[in-house]
């Protein structure tokens, strides 16, 4: 039996009805830990900003990042 797990994409615009390339698609974010400041809630975070937050967290250059890190979470 043959089971395909990939297929094209060319047609993929994003999941749960929202396109992903709208601007006002945020994600869901939540922070823990060492280093992260208990309590802070923030209005808003853009998909982009994940990557550079958590490079932070984790004290890994992330340069060439779209995003900015979430500086307001960090003690």
């Amino acid at each position: 039996m043959v089971v395909e797990v990939t297929s094209d994409a060319a047609l993929y615009f994003g999941h749960h009805g929202y396109p992903n390339d709208d601007p006002q698609l945020d994600g869901i974010f939540i922070a823990y830990g060492y280093g992260v400041k208990a309590g802070v809630t923030v209005e808003r975070m853009s998909n982009l900003s994940v990557a550079p937050t958590v490079a932070r967290f984790l004290n890994v250059p992330l340069p060439t990042a779209e995003g900015q890190p979430l500086n307001a979470i960090f003690k």
